[in-house]
């Protein structure tokens, strides 16, 4: 759909919805005549955003690409039903066995990592009392609407040995605390069926926990609890199921039927359009998991389209996986020609609450904890990978807000949804938009 600023192609679930292949050819005709054709740049929005939203962001975002002295064509994708992932925390979180095995399991944890402080003088020490303060500072913000919510034991370092396992004696005490818990034992007479095989289920959180903090990727000693809650027994099963479905649809865009598929449709008509000599300088912006979809174009686009062809990739919060940029990288790198990255620093990304009064970390966090297959895999968009991972070797780089470096590596977004709104960050767009990736 194209009107005076832009042109929305409209995809769901891959396939071309209210767009048509005519349309998208009638755009890329239109292109030469437009003030603006010496620039384009291809945006798509991150997940979970239904038509209406998506064409809102399209709307807004048209005049800073205008601005640019650019084209904008946004892709609108669906990737069906669309529920927030904190909305589905939150009902799961509402679970009275989910209250219930919080704080044991919580606790649990907290016993572990006492046992192991208590031989060290360089942890912080938490006392029962101190333990059951925090505790209570949970179960309060969780009965009510989240506000004044703090993350409790965020003093505390999510760190035990290597070898460090559940034992027999640890098991032991922990179910015995388990049954004793006063919401533990109102959820057994309310639900006795339910909690027939809730106990060992517990126990494997409680080593899941355990496990993590051991080998370095705990997200904080309350996070990860809430987190192998999720993965193991709320909702956990489900979440993962519609990241990958979200990750398929992006993928399914890029279908070999131009006719059908929305992605595949752009790249047939961008590859006429070149073919007729108009060779405007190509910028991809991709927010959250519209990361992944630009991992997904250039995959296509060597098939697509000819080898002259390169991108600028602007990513902003990137949900993707290190893993599949790193993959997309060494096969198709050829096609990128800079390469900027915008996230927030580690420490703002932990503050960033997700579900308050729940959920203290961001979504990224959430995404790297529970919804890929392995708990704290690396991510793109979070700082807290970034030394770990391989550099990428070419000109752009990563900036972590707030950044007040030079012009386009500047950046003041502190909410993951910040990216694509926040004025310091979308002038650091438009900058790289005109002047490339250096």
């Amino acid at each position: 759909m194209l009107n005076a600023s832009h042109y929305v192609v409209h995809v769901e679930d891959g396939r071309i919805g209210d767009t048509t292949r005519e349309d998208i050819r009638a755009f890329f005709d239109a292109f030469p005549s437009d003030p603006n054709r010496d620039r384009l740049v291809v945006h798509f929005h991150g997940g979970l955003v239904n038509q209406r939203n998506g064409r809102a962001i399209a709307d807004r975002m048209a005049s800073e690409y205008r601005a640019a002295g650019a084209v904008p064509l946004f892709f609108v994708w669906e990737s069906g039903p669309v529920e927030t992932v904190a909305n589905v925390v939150a009902r799961a979180a509402a679970d009275p066995s989910f209250r219930a095995l919080l704080v044991p399991v919580l606790k649990g944890l907290l016993d572990k990592v006492r046992g192991v402080a208590a031989g060290r003088g360089d942890m912080p020490q938490v006392d029962e009392a101190a333990t059951d303060a925090g505790c209570a500072h949970v179960i309060s913000a969780m009965a009510g609407s989240g506000r004044g919510f703090t993350e409790p034991f965020a003093f505390v370092p999510d760190w035990l040995p290597p070898d460090a396992a559940l034992t027999a004696s640890d098991e032991a005490a922990f179910l015995a605390a388990l049954r004793a818990d006063p919401a533990v034992v109102q959820a057994r007479v309310a639900a006795p069926l339910v909690w027939a095989g809730l106990e060992a289920v517990a126990v494997g959180v409680l080593v899941r926990c355990i496990r993590r903090c051991a080998t370095g990727r705990g997200h904080g000693i309350y996070a990860t609890v809430v987190e192998e809650l999720c993965r193991g027994i709320f909702a956990g099963a489900a979440l993962r199921e519609l990241w990958r479905l979200m990750k398929d649809s992006t993928a399914r865009a890029f279908g070999p039927d131009p006719q059908r598929f929305g992605g595949t449709a752009v790249l047939e008509a961008l590859q006429q359009m070149w073919g007729r000599g108009d060779r405007p300088s190509i910028t991809l912006v991709g927010h959250s998991t519209g990361a992944i979809y630009i991992c997904n174009w250039l995959t296509l686009a060597a098939r697509w389209l000819p080898a002259g062809m390169v991108f600028d990739v602007v990513l902003l919060a990137p949900a993707c996986t290190w893993t599949l940029l790193a993959r997309t990288l060494a096969a198709h790198g050829d096609r990128v020609r800079g390469l900027l990255s915008f996230g927030m620093r580690d420490e703002l990304e932990r503050t960033d609450h997700l579900v308050p009064g729940l959920y203290p970390r961001s979504l990224l966090y959430f995404v790297s904890g529970v919804l890929e297959e392995s708990p704290d895999e690396p991510l793109v968009g979070m700082q807290r990978f970034h030394a770990a991972s391989q550099p990428v070797s070419r000109p752009g780089g990563f900036v972590w807000s707030p950044s007040i470096e030079e012009p386009g590596r500047t950046t003041l977004a502190t909410r993951h949804d910040d990216f694509d709104n926040e004025s310091v960050t979308l002038a650091s767009v438009r900058h790289a938009i005109v002047h490339g990736i250096r």
